[in-house]
């Protein structure tokens, strides 16, 4: 199980492995330094919905809204 990487909701399935029930899903946003290789930097984060990914994006650590 896993949640939303913004709001906690929980997602039900592990959002990095399974595909979603039917009827389910999520938004898998990878953030990279610009400075930096995505195989070394990169983050992947789990939203339950866009509304959940734009909220957060001020809020990530690599800077830099959507």
């Amino acid at each position: 199980m896993q949640d939303c990487s913004n709001c906690s909701e929980e997602l039900g399935y592990d959002a990095g492995f399974d595909d979603p029930p039917k009827g389910e899903g999520h938004i898998a946003a990878v953030f990279n330094p610009e400075d930096g290789p995505s195989y070394v930097c990169s983050e992947t984060r789990y939203y339950c919905s866009a509304e959940c990914l734009l909220d957060d994006a001020d809020n990530h650590p690599f800077g830099g809204g959507l």
